[in-house]
């Protein structure tokens, strides 16, 4: 299966995997950890530089909204969105543990631009609530051929991560 953003983006709706349910928020009674949260979720959802924090219009938005709030700096939000990205993986790793199988797929792909190379490992999987789950193992630069060597290279340094 060839995994592509859309793909996933559905594949997520349907078995009701949002990465707001990581970022545990209570909707509702948001403080202002909450809101750093829901800030760090929709720069992560929406693939949105970590600047719009800094940026007049946001700051404008979320003041009225919650004018007690202060804003976290473009840094605190990387920190914040590092330590989800910690907590999550390690979730992610016991989860993996516990299966008995689970299915892979890579793909290499190069930017036209800057020569770059990637590999991307997929781990697809049935989880222990029987639900198909999709995940991104990991990535990593081929800076050398594309030969059965390498790309062996780049899959073992993903999965010893």
């Amino acid at each position: 299966m060839d995994i592509n953003t859309n793909n996933t983006k559905e594949l997520i709706k349907s078995n009701n995997i949002n990465i707001t349910s990581f970022f545990n928020v209570n909707h509702q009674s948001a403080n202002g950890k909450d809101i750093n949260l829901l800030i760090a979720n929709l720069i992560v959802e929406d693939n949105i530089c970590l600047n719009i924090v800094e940026k007049i219009g946001f700051k404008k938005l979320i003041e009225s909204l919650k004018p007690q709030i202060k804003l976290p700096s473009r840094f605190l939000m990387r920190k914040e969105i590092d330590n989800e990205y910690d907590l999550i993986k390690e979730q992610l790793i016991t989860e993996l543990k516990e299966l008995n199988d689970i299915n892979c797929t890579s793909d290499i792909w190069s930017c036209k631009y800057t020569n770059l190379s990637i590999l991307g490992l997929t781990g697809h999987f049935i989880d222990n609530n029987g639900i198909y789950r999709e995940v991104l193992l990991g990535i990593a630069e081929l800076t050398k051929n594309h030969t059965a060597l390498n790309i062996a290279s780049a899959l073992n340094k993903i999965t010893k991560t």
